[in-house]
């Protein structure tokens, strides 16, 4: 699994950020200092949980899969590629 916790990114000084937090924490009656456990809350993440959530979430007889094909060959055009794009390193 990808470090998840490195990509998260919030501004600690942002007080809306907080406040939104906080707020979320009082409705729902979380405990505030669990809820922003990062650490905790990735770890929560395993691939049998998720694997057991979309299994309870998903059911196998009702979606629909949809092809989209492009109409002609000569008609794809890309645009530029974009140099301040970051990628992860191979």
């Amino acid at each position: 699994m990808r470090d998840v916790a490195s990509d998260i990114r919030f501004d600690p000084a942002d007080n809306a950020w907080w406040l939104d937090r906080l707020d979320n924490a009082y409705f729902f009656g979380d405990d505030f200092a669990a809820a922003n456990d990062l650490d905790a809350r990735v770890a929560c993440a395993t691939s049998e949980r998720v694997r057991a959530t979309a299994q309870r979430m998903f059911d196998p007889k009702n979606y629909e899969l949809f092809v989209l094909k492009p109409a002609a060959p000569s008609a794809v055009t890309l645009p530029p590629p974009n140099q301040n794009v970051v990628r992860d390193p191979p």
